[in-house]
């Protein structure tokens, strides 16, 4: 048993340098891969939509392969969380604005806009989250 001061030895579980974290090798699979294995793992647990039916965040929307989603019981003021790739901002709703994070600029324009346009809708969602009841899907751009 190591002592506080020093580092446990790391076991190979038949891969060079990999630690498993909570059944996922980090340093054998990259980042990706794990969260990957973590997505199959709450697609098991909560259904074959895994993200919609998880028990903290619920997708509301997708355009310019941009995807929005919400928390529930997420911390004030009102605002949504928006991923493209590896970026990732938080839009306030009202008025509609960057909270935090980073978009292309292109991107981010798009993304105030559609809050903008879809503010109510988005309000509604707010409500519903904060009470515990699932969003609804805001429809694609036409």
């Amino acid at each position: 048993m190591p002592t506080p001061t020093q580092t446990p030895q790391r076991e190979s579980a038949g891969i060079e340098g990999g630690v498993e974290d909570g059944g996922v090798d980090f340093e054998a699979h990259g980042r990706d891969r794990a969260i990957q294995r973590l997505m199959q793992r709450v697609r098991l647990r909560y259904g074959a939509a895994g993200e919609q039916h998880c028990p903290t965040m619920a997708e509301i929307s997708r355009f310019f392969g941009m995807v929005a989603h919400m928390y529930f019981r997420d911390h004030p003021p009102p605002h949504f969380h928006v991923r493209y790739g590896r970026a990732a901002a938080q839009i306030r709703i009202a008025p509609a604005e960057l909270l935090e994070g980073r978009l292309p600029p292109r991107l981010l324009a798009l993304a105030i806009e559609r809050a903008t346009l879809h503010q109510g809708e988005l309000l509604r969602n707010w409500n519903r989250m904060d009470s515990d009841q699932p969003p609804r899907r805001i429809a694609p751009l036409e």
